[in-house]
Protein backbone atom coordinates (compact mmCIF):
# COMPACT_ATOMS: atom_id res chain seq x y z
CA UNK A 1 0.00 0.00 0.00
CA UNK A 2 2.94 2.27 0.90
CA UNK A 3 4.58 1.72 -2.94
CA UNK A 4 1.31 2.34 -4.53
CA UNK A 5 0.58 5.67 -2.76
CA UNK A 6 4.36 7.05 -3.66
CA UNK A 7 3.47 5.94 -7.10
CA UNK A 8 0.34 8.08 -7.03
CA UNK A 9 1.76 10.85 -5.47
CA UNK A 10 4.54 10.73 -8.01
CA UNK A 11 2.07 10.46 -10.92
CA UNK A 12 -0.05 13.49 -9.81
CA UNK A 13 3.59 15.75 -8.76
CA UNK A 14 3.66 15.50 -12.99
CA UNK A 15 1.05 16.58 -13.65
CA UNK A 16 0.07 19.64 -11.57
CA UNK A 17 0.49 23.10 -11.92
CA UNK A 18 2.57 25.43 -10.31
CA UNK A 19 1.16 28.64 -8.36
CA UNK A 20 4.06 31.38 -8.73
CA UNK A 21 4.20 35.37 -8.44
CA UNK A 22 3.28 37.35 -11.54
CA UNK A 23 3.47 34.24 -13.67
CA UNK A 24 7.50 34.54 -13.46
CA UNK A 25 8.12 31.19 -14.66
CA UNK A 26 5.76 31.01 -17.85
CA UNK A 27 5.56 34.27 -18.76
CA UNK A 28 6.65 32.91 -22.26
CA UNK A 29 3.29 32.25 -22.90
CA UNK A 30 2.40 35.72 -23.29
CA UNK A 31 2.91 38.04 -26.43
CA UNK A 32 6.19 40.33 -25.26
CA UNK A 33 5.83 38.50 -21.95
CA UNK A 34 2.89 40.60 -20.83
CA UNK A 35 0.08 38.59 -19.04
CA UNK A 36 -3.45 40.80 -20.02
CA UNK A 37 -4.25 43.85 -17.80
CA UNK A 38 -7.48 44.76 -15.77
CA UNK A 39 -8.03 48.47 -14.36
CA UNK A 40 -10.21 49.95 -11.62
CA UNK A 41 -10.96 52.81 -13.73
CA UNK A 42 -11.65 53.64 -17.56
CA UNK A 43 -8.77 54.17 -18.23
CA UNK A 44 -4.79 53.14 -18.18
CA UNK A 45 -3.95 55.67 -15.49
CA UNK A 46 -5.94 53.65 -13.03
CA UNK A 47 -4.38 50.96 -10.86
CA UNK A 48 -4.23 47.31 -12.10
CA UNK A 49 -6.55 45.19 -10.17
CA UNK A 50 -5.79 41.49 -11.53
CA UNK A 51 -4.37 39.66 -10.29
CA UNK A 52 -5.32 40.37 -6.77
CA UNK A 53 -4.98 38.36 -3.45
CA UNK A 54 -8.39 36.01 -4.31
CA UNK A 55 -6.47 35.24 -7.66
CA UNK A 56 -3.72 32.68 -8.17
CA UNK A 57 -0.84 32.61 -11.20
CA UNK A 58 -0.88 29.23 -12.42
CA UNK A 59 2.01 27.82 -14.53
CA UNK A 60 0.22 24.68 -15.96
CA UNK A 61 2.48 21.51 -16.03
CA UNK A 62 2.10 17.99 -17.36
CA UNK A 63 5.19 15.47 -16.72
CA UNK A 64 6.88 18.53 -15.34
CA UNK A 65 6.68 20.57 -18.81
CA UNK A 66 5.05 23.55 -18.67
CA UNK A 67 2.07 24.09 -21.79
CA UNK A 68 0.34 27.19 -20.91
CA UNK A 69 -0.70 29.72 -18.10
CA UNK A 70 -3.74 30.80 -16.13
CA UNK A 71 -5.08 33.30 -13.87
CA UNK A 72 -7.90 31.51 -11.91
CA UNK A 73 -10.37 33.24 -9.54
CA UNK A 74 -10.31 31.10 -6.20
CA UNK A 75 -13.82 33.22 -5.27
CA UNK A 76 -16.01 32.46 -8.36
CA UNK A 77 -13.98 29.11 -8.79
CA UNK A 78 -13.24 29.73 -12.17
CA UNK A 79 -9.99 30.98 -14.37
CA UNK A 80 -10.08 34.19 -15.65
CA UNK A 81 -8.11 33.19 -18.57
CA UNK A 82 -5.53 31.19 -20.37
CA UNK A 83 -2.80 31.66 -22.54
CA UNK A 84 -0.77 29.84 -24.15
CA UNK A 85 1.35 30.07 -27.90
CA UNK A 86 0.30 28.37 -30.76
CA UNK A 87 2.54 25.89 -32.80
CA UNK A 88 0.23 24.21 -34.83
CA UNK A 89 -1.89 21.19 -33.72
CA UNK A 90 -2.18 17.97 -33.99
CA UNK A 91 -5.27 16.24 -34.94
CA UNK A 92 -7.99 17.13 -32.99
CA UNK A 93 -7.66 14.68 -30.12
CA UNK A 94 -11.07 13.10 -29.33
CA UNK A 95 -9.95 10.90 -26.46
CA UNK A 96 -11.44 12.18 -23.19
CA UNK A 97 -9.05 11.91 -19.71
CA UNK A 98 -9.94 12.41 -15.80
CA UNK A 99 -9.73 16.24 -15.48
CA UNK A 100 -7.76 17.17 -12.52
CA UNK A 101 -7.43 19.26 -9.80
CA UNK A 102 -4.51 21.44 -8.50
CA UNK A 103 -3.09 19.95 -5.48
CA UNK A 104 -2.19 23.81 -3.78
CA UNK A 105 -5.66 25.23 -4.30
CA UNK A 106 -7.55 22.45 -2.01
CA UNK A 107 -11.00 23.71 -1.77
CA UNK A 108 -10.51 27.21 -3.46
CA UNK A 109 -11.27 25.52 -6.72
CA UNK A 110 -14.34 23.70 -8.45
CA UNK A 111 -14.19 19.88 -8.28
CA UNK A 112 -15.15 17.19 -10.76
CA UNK A 113 -18.50 17.16 -8.11
CA UNK A 114 -20.12 20.24 -9.17
CA UNK A 115 -20.31 19.41 -12.55
CA UNK A 116 -21.71 15.62 -11.96
CA UNK A 117 -25.70 15.59 -12.74
CA UNK A 118 -25.59 19.19 -13.87
CA UNK A 119 -26.48 21.08 -16.93
CA UNK A 120 -22.69 22.43 -17.66
CA UNK A 121 -20.20 20.72 -19.22
CA UNK A 122 -16.39 21.81 -18.36
CA UNK A 123 -15.61 23.84 -21.06
CA UNK A 124 -11.59 24.20 -22.06
CA UNK A 125 -9.83 27.74 -22.16
CA UNK A 126 -7.13 26.14 -23.84
CA UNK A 127 -8.41 23.63 -25.94
CA UNK A 128 -7.56 20.06 -26.77
CA UNK A 129 -7.78 21.06 -30.25
CA UNK A 130 -4.80 23.71 -30.20
CA UNK A 131 -2.81 21.49 -28.63
CA UNK A 132 0.52 20.20 -30.86
CA UNK A 133 0.99 17.51 -28.71
CA UNK A 134 -0.61 13.97 -26.64
CA UNK A 135 1.04 15.62 -23.72
CA UNK A 136 -0.20 19.36 -24.45
CA UNK A 137 -3.59 17.73 -24.88
CA UNK A 138 -3.24 16.12 -21.56
CA UNK A 139 -1.99 19.12 -20.17
CA UNK A 140 -5.39 21.36 -20.54
CA UNK A 141 -7.56 18.79 -18.24
CA UNK A 142 -7.30 20.89 -15.01
CA UNK A 143 -10.16 22.26 -13.78
CA UNK A 144 -8.24 25.43 -13.09
CA UNK A 145 -8.91 25.72 -17.31
CA UNK A 146 -12.52 25.08 -17.08
CA UNK A 147 -15.25 26.82 -17.15
CA UNK A 148 -19.18 25.81 -17.06
CA UNK A 149 -20.57 26.02 -20.79
CA UNK A 150 -23.85 24.23 -21.40
CA UNK A 151 -23.37 21.44 -24.01
CA UNK A 152 -25.08 23.48 -26.93
CA UNK A 153 -22.88 26.16 -26.56
CA UNK A 154 -19.43 23.89 -26.14
CA UNK A 155 -20.36 22.75 -29.31
CA UNK A 156 -21.11 26.06 -31.30
CA UNK A 157 -17.79 27.73 -28.94
CA UNK A 158 -15.53 24.95 -30.99
CA UNK A 159 -17.42 25.08 -34.21
CA UNK A 160 -17.90 29.12 -34.17
CA UNK A 161 -14.69 30.24 -32.82
CA UNK A 162 -11.48 27.24 -31.40
CA UNK A 163 -11.81 25.52 -35.02
CA UNK A 164 -12.07 28.57 -37.36
CA UNK A 165 -9.04 30.04 -35.11
CA UNK A 166 -7.56 26.95 -35.93
CA UNK A 167 -8.12 27.05 -39.72
CA UNK A 168 -7.16 30.76 -39.53
CA UNK A 169 -3.47 30.52 -37.88
CA UNK A 170 -2.81 27.51 -40.33
CA UNK A 171 -2.47 29.86 -42.83
CA UNK A 172 0.18 32.40 -41.26
CA UNK A 173 3.59 32.40 -41.82
CA UNK A 174 5.37 29.46 -39.48
CA UNK A 175 1.98 28.65 -37.82
CA UNK A 176 2.54 30.39 -34.59
CA UNK A 177 0.39 32.91 -32.64
CA UNK A 178 0.04 33.89 -28.97
CA UNK A 179 -3.62 32.92 -27.46
CA UNK A 180 -5.51 34.48 -24.61
CA UNK A 181 -8.88 32.77 -23.68
CA UNK A 182 -11.06 34.13 -20.92
CA UNK A 183 -14.41 34.52 -19.95
CA UNK A 184 -16.65 37.01 -17.99
CA UNK A 185 -18.18 36.53 -15.07
CA UNK A 186 -21.93 36.36 -14.80
CA UNK A 187 -23.25 38.51 -11.59
CA UNK A 188 -25.64 35.88 -9.73
CA UNK A 189 -25.71 32.59 -12.21
CA UNK A 190 -24.32 29.51 -9.96
CA UNK A 191 -23.90 26.15 -9.80
CA UNK A 192 -22.50 22.86 -8.10
CA UNK A 193 -22.19 22.77 -4.54
CA UNK A 194 -19.21 24.74 -4.79
CA UNK A 195 -21.43 27.49 -6.01
CA UNK A 196 -19.02 28.25 -9.25
CA UNK A 197 -19.68 30.93 -11.01
CA UNK A 198 -21.55 30.45 -14.81
CA UNK A 199 -19.56 32.78 -17.57
CA UNK A 200 -21.66 35.39 -19.25
CA UNK A 201 -19.72 35.33 -22.11
CA UNK A 202 -16.16 33.73 -23.63
CA UNK A 203 -14.02 35.52 -25.87
CA UNK A 204 -10.64 34.53 -27.26
CA UNK A 205 -7.78 36.92 -29.04
CA UNK A 206 -4.21 36.34 -30.98
CA UNK A 207 -1.70 37.70 -32.34
CA UNK A 208 1.49 36.65 -33.99
CA UNK A 209 3.24 40.10 -34.36
CA UNK A 210 4.15 40.11 -37.98
CA UNK A 211 3.69 36.64 -38.96
CA UNK A 212 -0.04 36.63 -38.32
CA UNK A 213 -2.68 39.94 -37.68
CA UNK A 214 -5.01 40.44 -34.72
CA UNK A 215 -8.47 38.68 -34.74
CA UNK A 216 -10.75 38.31 -31.32
CA UNK A 217 -14.09 36.74 -30.81
CA UNK A 218 -16.75 37.60 -28.01
CA UNK A 219 -19.75 34.94 -27.87
CA UNK A 220 -22.58 35.28 -25.14
CA UNK A 221 -23.72 32.00 -23.23
CA UNK A 222 -26.98 32.64 -24.87
CA UNK A 223 -25.84 33.63 -28.01
CA UNK A 224 -26.42 31.30 -31.41
CA UNK A 225 -23.82 33.85 -33.05
CA UNK A 226 -20.40 35.01 -32.70
CA UNK A 227 -18.90 38.26 -32.70
CA UNK A 228 -15.44 38.48 -34.85
CA UNK A 229 -13.23 41.50 -34.30
CA UNK A 230 -10.08 42.72 -36.59
CA UNK A 231 -8.92 45.86 -34.30
CA UNK A 232 -7.54 45.39 -30.98
CA UNK A 233 -8.94 48.75 -29.97
CA UNK A 234 -12.59 47.48 -31.03
CA UNK A 235 -12.14 44.49 -29.01
CA UNK A 236 -10.27 45.54 -25.92
CA UNK A 237 -13.18 48.46 -25.83
CA UNK A 238 -15.88 45.70 -25.84
CA UNK A 239 -14.29 43.58 -23.22
CA UNK A 240 -14.22 46.68 -20.72
CA UNK A 241 -17.99 47.44 -20.90
CA UNK A 242 -18.80 43.59 -20.36
CA UNK A 243 -16.27 43.76 -17.79
CA UNK A 244 -16.83 47.43 -16.30
CA UNK A 245 -13.29 48.04 -16.25
CA UNK A 246 -10.89 49.16 -18.42
CA UNK A 247 -8.98 46.01 -20.21
CA UNK A 248 -5.97 45.76 -22.15
CA UNK A 249 -5.26 42.04 -23.70
CA UNK A 250 -2.11 41.99 -25.59
CA UNK A 251 1.09 44.20 -24.52
CA UNK A 252 1.05 48.45 -25.22
CA UNK A 253 3.58 47.85 -28.30
CA UNK A 254 0.87 45.56 -29.93
CA UNK A 255 -0.64 48.25 -32.95
CA UNK A 256 -4.31 48.71 -31.48
CA UNK A 257 -5.92 50.32 -35.02
CA UNK A 258 -4.27 47.66 -37.32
Amino acid sequence: MKLLAVVLMLLTLGAVGKVVENFKDCTDFFWMSQPPLFYSGSDNGHRQILPSDKHKTICQAFNNKYYFATLYDTVRKIPVYSAYEYTGSSECNTKRYSWRSESELKDEQASNKDYENSKYDRGHLYPVCHAPSPEAVQSTYTLTNAAPQKCDFNKMWYHRVENKVRETLKKCPQNTAYIVTGVVPSDTEKMGASNVTVPSHYWTAYYGGNNCAFGGYIMGKDEDDETKYERLNEFEDELSKLYKRKVQVFSKKQPRTS
